[in-house]
């Protein structure tokens, strides 16, 4: 037996001692085959992780793991804190009637704090959050202040309220401290954590048959009532009916088929808005299987950067567990939702369009094969490798205040775009130009425009006609949002050696689609000739 498996046990045996002496004693009214029943189940649950270790990527290890949500021991635990949440709410209701409302406070603080809880462990919401820890550390702490009034307002109770105190404490220590402290404490940090939110269940449960007769007759229909409904909406809400809807009803259809049709990514969701760095970025996918499925798998989404492809940020996780069983055992048509944060980091480049990609992957990944990464068998979303689809575009811009433009101008297209300034050097060197446009949007722009930029040679009349979008590949119009503002630059590399002499400079818009010019007015509303911006002279040198 490893060092975990030991303290595992020994913590197992002096929780059974412990909650023994509280029923001996009769320090809480809970029956004491209830109350020992609930520590053995305790133990029992957290030690069918261990047993089933040995079936690594099944149902049966997904169903019993400790560090997975929505299974069997995550709803274990989430029903215990909703019974204890309930509870607790009685107790404040019975303190109201009885006109004491302080203690009532501390009460439905506690009542609220376990509901929250609750949800919590369902569906951990404190991921959401960097430093969680440190909020729940605060949360515990306003906790053990209300306790501790309640500890001096109700004397007949103060055992149970250094119960309550103990069991908070517990609790924190198994999922705040222990994490951090103790290598492979997962085991020992679920067992307290179920241990302590027993204890304070039990001392919540005394305090309330202590009270009026009538509040623990409703809170117990109540209890009834709302375990098997926390229950059916975890399933409703994780599994059927709501995942089916959403891909039929809300999310984006697509179709990205993997193992000639057995798998499928039939829709998903991202939020309609504007990123900066630093933020996350939610995505939700709608898997499905068309047939058995032999092997596990797992998804990566990534944020690339166009027009290469370069990675700036990526999340992984498998297609089934943490939240739903193993990809081996998923029913035919069985629409099955997973929803992934991608962290962008506070350097990452804005502002640009990332490309949102997707890859599929067998879990877990072998080195010693060749075929780990599967491929796309069909598609209607754009392949950059044949195992790599792009879903769609991911917009990120940036905070940081341009610089003023050399050249202030004032041009509204007949699109919700404005150029508001520029920089045209009077005299350059060949091989050593850069222009640099200074765009402005009025209202998010739906259409892919093109800039195109003419330079006339003022004696021969020549053209040197260059087109591109104005900021490259790295960021299509047809993403720009509301009042957006960038600096879209010109470099010798995409201008080119020009033979020397003066030049006069023009720009304008065109439609990608329709190849038709964006009418231009200046700054007193007249449409510019042509529909091209004269930007002024330039002279290039001889070498």
């Amino acid at each position: 037996m490893n060092s975990p498996e030991l303290l595992f046990a020994v913590a197992v045996a002096a929780n059974l001692i412990f909650v023994w002496l509280l029923s001996t004693r009769h320090i809480v009214s809970l029956p004491r085959p209830v109350l020992l029943t609930l520590t053995l189940v305790n133990s029992v649950v957290v030690a069918m992780h261990l047993a089933t270790q040995m079936m690594p990527n099944t149902t049966v290890w997904w169903f019993f793991n400790v560090n997975f949500e929505q299974n069997l021991i995550s709803s274990y635990s989430a029903l215990l804190l909703l019974s204890t949440g309930i509870l607790a709410l009685f107790v404040a209701l019975g303190r109201f009637a009885a006109s004491n409302r302080l203690l009532a406070m501390v009460w439905l603080l506690w009542g609220v704090v376990y509901l929250f809880l609750c949800y919590d462990e369902s569906y951990t919401f404190h991921e959401f959050f960097k430093h969680w820890k440190f909020y729940f550390s605060g949360l515990g702490g306003v906790m053990v202040l209300a306790a501790l009034y309640g500890l001096w307002a109700d004397v007949k109770n103060r055992t149970l309220y250094l119960l309550m105190m103990f069991g908070l404490g517990i609790t924190a220590g198994g999922g705040l401290l222990l994490d951090d402290r103790v290598s492979d404490s997962f085991l020992i940090e679920e067992l307290l954590e179920l241990a302590g939110t027993t204890l304070v269940l039990a001392a919540t449960y005394t305090t309330l048959r202590r009270t009026a007769d009538s509040y623990w007759m409703r809170a117990r229909k109540v209890l009834f009532i709302a375990s098997p409904i926390w229950l059916i909406v975890l399933f409703l809400v994780g599994f059927w009916p709501l995942p089916m809807l959403e891909a039929r009803l809300l999310a984006q259809p697509v179709q990205v088929d993997y193992l000639d049709g057995a798998l499928s990514l039939v829709a998903y969701q991202t939020e309609d808005r504007t990123y900066r760095p630093g933020d996350w970025v939610k995505v939700s996918l709608y898997w499905q299987a068309n047939r058995p499925l032999d092997d596990n798998y797992a998804q990566s989404i990534r944020l690339l950067r166009p027009p290469y492809g370069e990675v700036a940020a990526q999340t992984d996780m498998l297609l089934g567990p943490p939240n739903q069983p193993t990809t081996n055992v998923w029913p035919e048509g069985f629409i099955f939702k997973k929803t992934l944060y991608i962290k962008s980091t506070d350097m990452l480049t804005a502002p640009v369009s990332y490309w949102l990609s997707l890859n599929v992957w067998r879990a877990p990944w072998d080195d010693e094969q060749e075929d780990n990464m599967l491929l796309v068998s069909r598609t209607d979303k754009d392949l950059l490798l044949p195992d790599t689809a792009v879903l769609e575009r991911i917009s990120f811009t940036s905070t940081e205040q341009l610089p003023p433009a050399p050249l202030a101008a004032d041009y509204q297209f007949d699109k919700p775009i404005r150029l508001t300034g520029y920089d045209l050097p009077a005299i350059v060197v060949p091989g050593q130009i850069t222009l640099r446009f200074w765009w402005q949007t009025d209202a998010p722009v739906n259409d892919d425009l093109v800039q195109f930029l003419h330079l006339q040679h003022t004696e021969t009349g020549h053209y040197e006609v260059i087109d591109h979008p104005p900021l490259l590949e790295t960021f299509p119009t047809s993403g720009w949002p509301d009042n957006f503002h960038a600096i879209g630059e010109w470099t010798a590399q995409e201008i080119g050696d020009l033979p020397a002499g003066q030049y006069d400079v023009y720009t304008g818009l065109y439609d990608q689609n329709s190849q038709q010019r964006i009418p231009a007015r200046n700054g007193n509303n007249e449409y510019v000739p042509d529909h091209r911006i004269h930007l002024g002279q330039m002279t290039v040198t001889a070498r």
